[in-house]
């Protein structure tokens, strides 16, 4: 398993693995106190893109589903135990690429959950177009609640931005090679204020699956994450992830408003 691409306390032992994918723009530093919130039961690795952070070295991703099959590639030596993948805007569509990634390979995930991300199928996932202004684009990220806050400082921001705007033209580039439904479980996550990825849009994600459907949504805008519902999210996968995926129902949809 390569610690560049997967950040986290090795827990071998833990009985469930899950594996979370950072928004445009954002690094596995994102998701650095979720392990606390699981404690030895589930080992929290949070994925490291190329060109991001301790990887600012590496040339930048500038394909959704390339990087998804290296990703998939580096997940292998933890696919013995039940995996969940969980991405953020841009990370939900990568994870529904590794999901069906790793279907395709006969290893697949336990369950997907996505995050404010529009279903792959829909014409854009950000506002804030690639070819904005550096103002216009942090402008944008601050609507949204954004919890970068490194984009203050003049200095970072310049080594910040050509990263997020790199992923945000990824972003729209993105063209699914196929919108046929996984036999992996989805649920839905999101905002009962977001704007980019409204509860309505969420809930599209019920066609993307021929499997269990859960569609939760919580108090927040696009980052509503990373406020005062990341106690609830955590709280809600640490209960998925106790149990085992049930069996699948024909028209299965559950939400939590």
């Amino acid at each position: 398993m390569s610690r560049r691409w997967l950040i986290g306390p090795r827990r071998p032992q833990a009985r469930a693995v899950l594996v979370a994918l950072p928004h445009a723009g954002g690094s596995a530093g994102v998701y650095r106190s979720w392990q606390s919130w699981f404690g030895d039961a589930v080992e929290v690795l949070a994925v490291q893109y190329p060109g991001h952070s301790s990887r600012f070295s590496e040339p930048l991703p500038t394909d959704c589903r390339s990087l998804a099959g290296d990703i998939t590639a580096t997940l292998l030596p933890v696919l013995g135990r039940p995996l969940t993948l969980f991405g953020h805007s841009l990370g939900g569509i990568i994870a529904f690429e590794v999901a069906a990634a790793l279907e395709q390979n006969g290893t697949p995930a336990a369950r997907l959950i996505v995050s404010g991300s529009p279903p792959p199928d829909a014409p854009c996932r950000d506002p804030t177009r690639s070819n904005q202004t550096d103002d216009e684009i942090v402008t944008a990220l601050r609507g949204m609640g954004g919890p970068n806050t490194a984009l203050d400082d003049p200095e970072l921001r310049q080594l910040l931005l050509p990263v997020l705007r790199s992923d945000l033209r990824m972003g729209e580039s993105y063209r699914p090679a196929s919108v046929a439904p996984l036999a992996t479980p989805i649920a839905a996550f999101g905002g009962d204020a977001d704007t980019l990825a409204p509860p309505g849009e969420m809930a599209r994600w019920r066609g993307f699956t021929t499997d269990v459907f859960d569609h939760l949504t919580f108090p927040g805008g696009h980052f509503y994450l990373h406020d005062v519902s990341a106690g609830d999210v955590t709280t809600r996968l640490a209960a998925m992830l106790s149990a085992p995926a049930p069996a699948p129902r024909a028209g299965d949809l559950h939400a939590a408003d």
